[in-house]
């Protein structure tokens, strides 16, 4: 019998997990799309995700998510689960990467294309 996940690239962390990526559920039906990471950087600490849903933004919790893949974040949540996800804490500490980082010619940017680490910079 054929493998019937689907092709979500491969795991990577959440250092470089960007805006758009799809959210999906453990039956693998759509949550949504990532708006942002929140990672408490004083403490170098992966908080979880929201998520632009079709209800408006959500929270998932870093306990609830199973994967990170190239192309999707996978959790452990069921699809009922995923509606009753709790809206995001205002002025919790949102992060998103610069897609524009490590684009440059220095030996510096070169590292950062060969080893994928983008850095993130708190959004405003």
């Amino acid at each position: 019998m054929p493998d019937e996940t689907p092709d979500y690239g491969s795991p990577i962390a959440y250092l470089v997990l960007e805006k758009g990526t799809a959210v999906v559920a453990s039956d693998h039906s759509s949550i949504g799309v990532v708006e942002h990471v929140l990672y408490v950087a004083e403490e170098d600490v992966f908080d979880g995700i929201v998520v632009e849903t079709p209800a408006g933004l959500r929270f998932v919790d870093r306990d609830d998510i199973d994967r990170i893949f190239q192309r999707c974040v996978l959790t452990v949540l069921t699809a009922e689960q995923a509606r009753a996800l709790p809206p995001p804490e205002p002025g919790a500490p949102a992060y998103a990467t610069d897609p524009g980082d490590g684009v440059g010619p220095s030996l510096h940017d070169h590292y950062r294309r060969l080893f994928g680490k983008g850095r993130w910079h708190p959004q405003s």
